[in-house]
């Protein structure tokens, strides 16, 4: 079967991206299985997961003047596998060529079990980023997590009636939520008009209601309100 050529919408495109990966599962496990030279599988081989992050890689960093895409990948795979066989202390024995020919069947339920893998991963990938982009910001605000934490509700659902009226904040009052995030502060009073939030409330969730607020503004976190969606669903 010919490969998929690679083009710049497969970088930028996270579904087109997925999709990529996706039909491409039996390259993956084709380059880890002839590095590692024994057979393996989906659901059981940490080789396989090493591989498939080290072909996201491949796709994150490949450039035109690399040469081909595949033989690209295939080094990146090799490479981490490498890595990550010196950091357990296996001695595999090592073989690859720069392109490779053999195809390899994928059985449906490895496909499903891969994808599953992958958005795991991509999913961690992109909250620790998130995370360290949200620290960035809160220092701004002479805030910090450790300070977040003591100064977040303990009870889920005032969590989840704090995150409700301040995601629909954020979506209807746009000019409140500009004022808050120059002001640095949040005004109890104009909060509580503007939302079902008491002042008292308000008052006391201040700083929690303020990291909402930026959570909701700032694109690079939206790892960060999949998470709090899945708050207010009740799965936290």
């Amino acid at each position: 079967m010919e490969r998929e050529k690679f083009r710049l919408e497969i970088k930028e495109k996270p579904l087109i991206r997925e999709d990529f990966i996706k039909n491409n599962f039996s390259f993956i496990k084709q380059v880890a299985t002839h590095v590692c030279k024994r057979p393996l599988y989906w659901e059981n081989d940490d080789e396989l997961s090493i591989a498939l992050m080290a072909f996201n890689e491949a796709i994150d960093n490949f450039e035109k003047d690399k040469g081909k895409f595949y033989s690209f990948a295939g080094m990146i795979i090799k490479r981490r596998l490498i890595d990550y066989f010196r950091k357990e202390g296996k001695h595999p024995v090592i073989s690859i060529d720069d392109d490779f020919d053999l195809e390899v069947e994928t059985h449906p339920y490895e496909v499903e079990s891969a994808i599953k893998e992958y958005r795991l991963m991509e999913g961690k990938r992109n909250r620790k980023f998130a995370i360290e982009a949200f620290n960035k910001i809160l220092d701004k605000f002479d805030m910090s997590f450790t300070s977040l934490v003591e100064d977040s509700p303990k009870h889920n659902d005032t969590r989840i009636e704090l995150i409700s009226n301040i995601k629909e904040l954020c979506e209807s009052e746009k000019g409140l939520v500009e004022q808050t995030l120059d002001k640095g502060k949040i005004s109890p009073t104009s909060i509580a008009r503007a939302t079902n939030l008491t002042r008292k409330q308000t008052k006391t969730w201040k700083n929690y209601i303020l990291a909402l607020i930026i959570v909701y503004s700032y694109e690079e976190l939206a790892s960060i309100r999949d998470f709090l969606a899945q708050t207010k669903a009740g799965e936290e």
